[in-house]
């Protein structure tokens, strides 16, 4: 295989993994969200995607060193030793990554032992929302050195393996999602849930005569 047909390959992949994380995340947004009000209540669907934002503004919470990584893998590339640069980079780095990780997720369980997030967000009548909650974002917090790999298979020219991996977790959580729901809830009446939207419309649409 030349190096060119090489390069090609890795872009191709590269794009086709993009592309299907992005239709995934159209599905979470059109195809789930409609799902969910057959069976919750807009209260309860404002609670989850409160809890779903806090999770993924946690993943980008990395202190900048995901983008300080990479740069660093990319200037290793030039230099004749560039594997053994990377490796003692990578695991001192890995460490930093342990020790901001650990910090992070004390610092959040301190956060949530003395404020109740769902009374601060205003979810006081969702039962688990803090539970919930500290789930989603401690378990993020815990993936956080994942970051450094992904820099590393980014600056070594396969971001498509990491994406891939990304898209396979991204599949598995709206599977999981959907079961879950599912087997927790009930479908709800199609009228009743009209006139909660209606409601809702009224409530925040000066425009519509009351």
């Amino acid at each position: 295989m030349t190096p060119s047909s090489s390069r090609a390959r890795r872009v191709f992949g590269g794009w086709s993994a993009n592309i299907i994380q992005v239709l995934l995340a159209l599905t979470q947004q059109i195809v789930l969200i409609p799902l969910f009000l057959k069976y919750w209540s807009s209260d309860t669907l404002s609670a989850w995607l409160t809890i779903f934002a806090a999770g993924s503004l946690v993943l980008a919470a990395d202190g900048g060193l995901h983008a300080w990584s990479l740069n660093r893998f990319l200037a290793f590339k030039s230099r004749s030793d560039c594997d053994r640069r990377t490796s003692r980079y990578y695991g001192a780095v890995f460490q930093l990554f342990v020790w901001f990780t650990t910090l992070f997720a004390l610092l959040l369980l301190a956060i949530f032992g003395l404020v109740s997030p769902s009374s601060v967000l205003g979810f006081r009548a969702e039962g688990g929302f803090d539970l919930a909650l500290a789930i989603m974002t401690l378990g993020t917090v815990f993936t956080l050195p994942m970051n450094l790999a992904g820099a590393l298979y980014r600056a070594r020219g396969l971001y498509g393996r990491i994406v891939t991996v990304q898209a396979w977790g991204m599949a598995i959580g709206q599977l999981a999602q959907i079961i879950g729901v599912i087997a927790t809830g009930k479908p709800r009446d199609p009228q009743g849930a009209a006139g909660e939207c209606e409601k809702t419309e009224r409530q925040y649409d000066p425009m519509i005569a009351p």
